[in-house]
């Protein structure tokens, strides 16, 4: 992408996290405990995997849908036909194969001011082996990514910015497009319109699918709203393009990503003893607080483990979580109990 629009990201980016700002002062990864290597192994960073890779196959696709509805409003037929053309197909090509990703893709690590929430641990740890929730200061870790771009001389080549919900965050989605649209009219846009089928053209083409590219994961689809997540985004300038995982290079800012940790989170399922060796094996004394799930035995046994869930059970279970009333939170069982299912009457 060309300076001007890298530049218009980073601008977009803080008005991103001015619409829906975190008011926290802590922010939780959770990972498996084979993933953890990446984050505390000899060869440790925070890592970025490949956006290809992440639980809804679809949804960086999603994304790109909603720049080209509004795209769409301010385009001439046959120019947005040929930006939705090319869109569609460098999105394809990155699932072709594991061996080749779409250049344009970027790399994520995903967030969440949820700590030790029964949902994260039931999506994201390792149901046999359990895993970590690593808790990172959030003032910490937005130094270090400031410190790492202007090191790097790439503004907002790496940045951390709020998940917006299509269908439930829609007048926040709308107000962030105008901006977007605003950002790139007066330059992209305009080129493509006025010098259409020229090299010009060509380049301002893959100059917005790039944008579009690095900003659609921030958009996903409501179901997954109840994760409340935020993105660290690694844009894919000078990264080789057949990695699953890359190296965010904040471990160059702050020696090791423990630096930037001030809670450590034992999963409740998974060999403790055993989790807690490995880490002994790889932290300093620098991290602050160790410490075991408190997510209650029903959740446990009727939640994270691979069982059939009744939709409204969960729905129950999720909304006493919110409410910090883990407690109260009964099996399945007794739930299904107290709230039978109404039979459809016929006539």
């Amino acid at each position: 992408m060309n300076n001007g629009i890298a530049e218009n990201i980073g601008s977009l980016i803080d008005a991103m996290n001015a619409l829906r700002p975190m008011n926290c002062d802590e922010v939780f990864h959770y990972v498996s405990r084979d993933k953890a290597e990446y984050i505390l192994g000899n060869d440790s960073d925070i890592f970025c995997g490949h956006s290809n890779f992440m639980n809804d196959k679809q949804e960086s696709w999603q994304g790109c849908l909603v720049f080209l509805e509004h795209l769409k409003k301010v385009m001439s037929a046959e120019p947005y036909q040929v930006l939705e053309t090319n869109l569609r197909e460098n999105s394809a090509m990155a699932k072709l194969t594991t061996s080749g990703y779409s250049y344009f893709m970027p790399y994520i690590m995903c967030v969440t001011p949820q700590k030790d929430s029964a949902y994260q641990w039931r999506n994201y740890t390792d149901k046999q082996k359990g895993g970590y929730c690593f808790g990172f200061n959030l003032k910490s870790l937005r130094d270090a990514i400031e410190r790492r771009n202007k090191k790097f001389n790439m503004y907002s080549s790496v940045f951390l910015a709020p998940c917006f919900y299509i269908g439930e965050d829609d007048s926040l989605i709308e107000s962030f497009m105008r901006k977007f649209i605003g950002s790139v009219a007066k330059t992209e846009l305009k080129t493509i319109e006025d010098r259409f089928k020229t090299a010009e053209c060509t380049q301002a083409i893959i100059d917005i699918i790039g944008a579009i590219f690095t900003l659609a994961p921030l958009f996903k689809d409501k179901k997954w709203k109840r994760e409340r997540e935020w993105r660290l985004i690694l844009k894919k300038a000078h990264v080789a393009v057949n990695q699953r995982y890359v190296r965010s290079h904040l471990a160059d800012i702050c020696e090791h990503p423990y630096n930037l940790m001030s809670s450590i989170i034992l999963s409740p399922h998974g060999n403790e003893a055993e989790l807690l060796q490995y880490l002994s094996s790889k932290l300093a004394a620098a991290v602050g607080v160790i410490s075991s799930s408190k997510v209650s035995k029903p959740i446990v046994d009727y939640y994270i483990t691979p069982v059939e869930i009744d939709k409204d059970y969960e729905e129950d279970v999720l909304a006493k979580l919110e409410k910090d009333e883990a407690y109260s939170i009964a099996s399945q069982e007794e739930y299904r109990a107290e709230h039978p299912k109404e039979t459809p009457s016929h006539a």
